[in-house]
């Protein structure tokens, strides 16, 4: 997923909290997720640095039709936050 010392892509609180994920029957929990976006918009409405939040993320899996919880695709999930993540001297890339 995430990697050590990447910086957050020039985005905004707001098309952070737009984002959906397909779902699936096993998958990351959907609340967990959607707590970690909230936090994400949050430290980047405040101006502040979100990469930390999202490359300390770790999120239970869970079986939707077991449990009847609302889960996310891994795969959708670590793509858009790998997404987000830039690594220095690599900025070019994210335009």
């Amino acid at each position: 997923m995430a990697r050590p010392g990447s910086y957050v892509l020039s985005v905004n609180g707001d098309e952070i909290r737009a984002t959906r994920f397909v779902r699936d029957d096993s998958g990351y929990d959907a609340s967990a997720v959607d707590g970690l976006l909230g936090r994400v918009a949050a430290e980047l409405d405040a101006a502040g640095p979100a990469g930390p939040l999202i490359e300390n993320a770790m999120f239970g899996e869970g079986v939707g039709l077991r449990f009847r919880k609302l889960n996310y695709s891994i795969d959708s999930v670590d793509w858009f936050l790998d997404q987000l993540l830039v690594h220095p001297g690599h900025a070019e890339l994210a335009d």
